[in-house]
């Protein structure tokens, strides 16, 4: 669920986890995953690039993804 998701993230961010495309990678697809969430998955897309972390195939996949939910009607 999103909400644990958003806790999850909070919780490993105070703890000084180290951020990568792959922690990212994996926030973006599960935020992206429902129509709900979309728009969030595509802010940490941007909160991603500004911290300077490079994404990889696998970000640009599920940010598409996370579009297309924001996109359904």
């Amino acid at each position: 669920d999103a909400e644990k998701g958003f806790k999850l993230y909070a919780d490993m961010e105070s703890d000084g986890f180290i951020e990568t495309a792959k922690t990212y990678n994996s926030i973006i697809s599960t935020l992206g995953s429902t129509k709900r969430y979309a728009e969030k998955a595509i802010e940490y897309f941007h909160k991603m690039q500004l911290k300077g972390i490079v994404p990889d195939e696998h970000t640009y996949v599920a940010v598409l993804r996370a579009t297309a939910k924001v996109g359904d009607t």
